[in-house]
């Protein structure tokens, strides 16, 4: 073959493969910083008054800024699987893989405040004045947020590995590897609510009306009503462990290990699905725009609109599991990445304030409750 017609068949080959079809929206002139962090980071970022923290899987924990200026860290000296999450008052809450819970103020000032017997997986969630903290073998625990008393504990009795949310009355819905959703009210009242077909890694997501979305590695996304019956399903072509999003139509976005990213309507049925090289296992987020951001297995983040269509991408340097999250007050995305940095990208917008579910967790803080309250530490 002489060297024209090799080049020329070369050229085809790179013009019609998959990698090239994804280099022409590559944006890597969005990043505006990044920081090396030495390690993956657990979940998602919490935020509050513009300030965002993150975990690394080893313990480590870093305060930043929306410009990349770092406020403050700490070392666990414990593994950390569980997202952060801040409380009304800006106090950051952090669970660790020693069964530990943390408590830290605006200037990085650590509080210890419960010990488990287990390991703790899953975010502290806020309700009112309380802290509520999950271990892996399911016991729940109440706590009241300024001085660590126990409220009360009870137990599903089923492995978790997933954070729960906390609905408007105070009660929790939490999943379990067992395929089921506890609901626990207070006073220690607890109900299986739903059985799903297959291990729950996610997290649900609320529409406020009564209404739940929830992923299961069935392959399946769940629409539920209050009562944990089933509306509607849609299947996927392989497991599910990304949590899902929901707009203001109550639209679900989430990705699949079949790497397509889906968009499902309140009823059930797909509106679109857009297939990347990589599975997507990241949680999205959305902003004021509609835009969604997600991020997949090959490294790659997406800016996708509301079409199913991608407006830009940025290649990190390997997996991205965690959550994405944007700042409430400034076009801001951060994720994390396999390869130990935190990347802040130029976004279209900054996070959603009309979406029923914005982000995981449901806002920037990883509150995961609807109507927080107070009450007093006796």
């Amino acid at each position: 073959m002489s060297l024209k017609r090799t080049s020329f068949a070369l050229l085809l080959v790179f013009l019609f493969s998959p990698v090239s079809f994804l280099l022409p929206s590559l944006n890597q002139e969005r990043l505006l910083w990044k920081e090396n962090l030495l390690a993956e980071i657990a979940s998602g970022p919490a935020i509050f008054n513009a300030r965002a923290a993150v975990v690394t899987r080893n313990g480590g924990v870093f305060v930043f800024d929306a410009d990349g200026r770092l406020h403050w860290s700490y070392k666990l000296g414990s593994p950390v699987s569980a997202a952060p999450s801040y409380d009304q008052r800006g106090r950051l809450w952090i669970a660790d893989l020693k069964g530990r819970v943390w408590s830290f103020s605006a200037a990085g000032e650590a509080l210890l405040i419960f010990k488990s017997e287990n390991p703790i997986r899953a975010t502290p969630l806020h309700f009112a004045e309380q802290v509520i903290i999950c271990d892996d073998q399911g016991r729940i625990t109440r706590l009241r947020a300024e001085c660590g008393e126990v409220l009360e504990s009870t137990s599903i009795e089923a492995s978790v590995f997933s954070s729960g949310v906390v609905l408007a009355g105070g009660a929790i819905l939490q999943p379990s590897k067992n395929y089921k959703v506890f609901r626990v009210e207070s006073k220690n009242r607890l109900s299986e609510w739903f059985s799903a077909a297959g291990v729950l890694f996610s997290t649900p997501a609320l529409f406020g009306d009564g209404r739940v979305a929830l992923t299961s590695m069935d392959h399946h996304l769940y629409l539920l009503d209050a009562g944990g019956r089933e509306l509607s399903r849609f299947k996927s072509g392989h497991w599910i462990i990304a949590s899902p999003v929901l707009d203001e139509t109550g639209r679900a976005y989430f990705g699949s290990y079949d790497r397509r990213f889906y968009a499902v309507d309140p009823n059930g049925k797909k509106a679109w699905s857009l297939r990347g090289p990589g599975g997507f296992n990241a949680s999205p987020v959305l902003d004021q725009t509609g835009l969604v951001y997600t991020g997949d297995g090959s490294g790659l983040i997406y800016a996708i609109n509301r079409k199913g269509e991608t407006i830009w991408q940025y290649r990190t340097g390997d997996y991205m599991r965690t959550a994405l999250a944007l700042f409430p007050d400034r076009p801001v995305l951060l994720a994390g990445s396999l390869d130990g940095f935190l990347y802040a990208l130029r976004a279209e917008a900054p996070m959603a304030r009309n979406a029923l579910w914005p982000s995981y967790l449901g806002d920037e803080r990883n509150s995961g409750s609807f109507s927080p309250d107070k009450a007093e530490c006796e």
